[in-house]
């Protein structure tokens, strides 16, 4: 036989099923929601909430029934770090309710605190599921004096949270193009677009209020977890470094957690220093260890006081810490996994300007003496000594006839750091001179510096479209024919500063025993070019 209060519930289901299949929006889902928990769980109060992975927090979207003097109906910003709820933070698969007291002495302390800070007695989670995934939850509180929860609460609360969630599903559905605007379907995390968004947001302040910094993590070994256990191992691995990453951000106000790329992710954290930057990145590396799938994280950061370089505009800023960052993350993943993390800060050169200086030499002179009296070759052997010696991204030798085009002879081009969008060059690339006077200047036998941001405002353009950071350029003429030497590099270099009247030298030297040869020729009556 059933009893009355149970009859009783069974009937508030039923009308609670009615009422959620005629909302026709979010916003009076919401209402609905929180009405219908208050009048079948019989509260005092209910909040329902949304998890936000991009920020590491459970966002509370309304307050309903007798609310504490700082409550709000409808919360601008009330919420909560996600790591003080580590129930939501599992597989939905394994999300159920719970309730607790202030006399249960197995109640965690932000419980403890939160119920103390409402003036409530009990309360009551069940975690909302849409999509399989934990959405949010509904949280009911009972004053002091008042009942405590039972099983049969457990059991009725649960039950309309699934009618909550198939409601939050289809409501859900109406807006999902632009969730996933900003959104990784996979993780919940912000995508590449909310990073951009967030940093260039961020750089629009100039000068900036607080540091930003940008904190980039690799998954080590997914391929191995796709290739031995299958995708979807391969999904629960992101899904678990996504949990690990936006319970860390919840202690950070306005931090911004992000999957940017099959296996990477981006932190965006505002006024920290590299002391809590290493902190976050042990931690976040330390618990990727504990996963029983892949192999940990790779991490590296860059923070920045100011736009990076003098950046001319937002987005540019945004690129250039992310290329820091990214350079930092490259230099771990190239010492091995013994190194956690790197600041892009630390990174100097190791050896001093001098001991480059005299390795480009060396290098230079031996190779010349080994190398064809041609000039493109010699050229080309001095390019590589450069290069080689500063493990620099680029060099190219180009040639330009009676003032025309400057077009790439030989070259080599490799950006490395994942620059998407970098423009790259191949033999027969032409550019005007009339568009780089630096390169005009060089061919005179003259040589030439640019970064990012000092030197040549064409060249710095070309950095920047190229993904480099810096270039030395170097050259000479012989006879009615030009010839440039150039050499980039970027954050994994070593400095190229100071090497451009080295390589002038360099340059005169490899051409003068040709320019000999061709003006023995020409006086010869048999005399050829060569």
């Amino acid at each position: 036989m059933v009893d009355d209060g149970t009859y009783r519930r069974l009937a508030a289901l039923a009308h609670a099923s009615h009422q959620l299949a005629a909302v026709g929006s979010v916003d009076a889902a919401f209402d609905s929601v929180s009405r219908l928990t208050l009048d079948l769980i019989e509260g005092a109060s209910v909040s329902l909430t949304r998890l936000d992975p991009a920020r590491g927090v459970v966002r509370v979207l309304r307050n309903v029934g007798d609310l504490a003097s700082w409550e709000e109906e409808r919360p601008k910003d009330e919420t909560y770090p996600l790591a003080d709820f580590p129930q939501l933070t599992v597989d939905a698969e394994r999300a159920t309710a719970w309730f607790g007291t202030l006399l249960d002495p197995g109640l965690r302390e932000p419980e403890r605190r939160l119920l103390g800070a409402l003036g409530k007695q009990a309360m009551l989670i069940v975690p909302l599921v849409v999509d399989r995934d934990i959405w949010g939850a509904l949280a009911v509180f009972r004053g002091k004096g008042a009942e405590d929860f039972t099983a049969e609460d457990l059991a009725a609360s649960e039950a309309l949270a699934g009618m909550v969630g198939s409601t939050l599903a289809r409501m859900e559905e109406r807006s999902a193009l632009e969730a996933l605007a900003y959104r990784d379907a996979l993780t919940g995390l912000g995508n590449r677009r909310s990073v951009d968004d967030r940093l260039e947001a961020v750089f629009e302040r100039d000068p900036l209020p607080t540091p930003v910094a940008a904190i980039l993590c690799d998954v080590n070994g997914l391929k191995a977890v796709n290739d031995d256990q299958g995708h979807p191992a391969g999904d629960r691995l992101l899904r678990d470094v996504a949990r690990i990453l936006a319970t860390e951000i919840g202690h950070y106000p306005g931090a911004l957690a992000a999957r940017i790329g099959g296996d990477e992710f981006c932190l965006v954290v505002e006024g920290v220093d590299d002391v809590e930057l290493e902190a976050i990145t042990r931690r976040v590396t330390h618990a990727a260890e504990q996963l029983e799938l892949g192999g940990g994280l790779s991490c590296g950061f860059a923070v920045a006081r100011q736009r990076p370089g003098d950046a001319p505009s937002a987005y540019a800023a945004a690129r250039a810490l992310l290329r820091l960052a990214d350079a930092a993350q490259y230099r771990v993943k190239r010492a091995g996994r013994d190194v956690r993390s790197h600041s892009s800060r630390w990174e100097q050169p190791e050896r001093s300007s001098e001991e480059v200086t005299a390795e480009v030499i060396e290098l230079a002179l031996l190779r010349l003496r080994e190398t064809p009296q041609s000039t493109v070759d010699r050229l080309s052997a001095v390019a590589t000594a450069l290069h080689d010696v500063t493990d620099a991204a680029a060099w190219a030798v180009s040639r330009s006839i009676d003032g025309g085009p400057l077009t790439i002879e030989r070259n080599r081009d490799r950006v490395r750091l994942d620059e998407r969008g970098a423009r790259t060059y191949q033999p027969g690339v032409a550019f005007e001179l009339e568009d780089y006077p630096a390169s005009r200047t060089a061919l005179a036998g003259e040589a030439f510096h640019a970064t990012l941001i000092s030197g040549d405002h064409a060249e710095r353009g070309f950095l920047a479209a190229s993904g480099y950071a810096e270039i030395i350029g170097a050259g000479t003429t012989v006879d009615r024919e030009g010839w440039l030497v150039e050499v980039c590099g970027d954050e994994l270099s070593a400095p190229l500063v100071g090497l451009g009247p080295i390589a002038q030298v360099l340059v005169e030297l490899a051409v003068a025993e040709c320019r000999a040869i061709n003006s023995a020729r020409s006086a010869s009556p048999s005399g050829s070019s060569v």
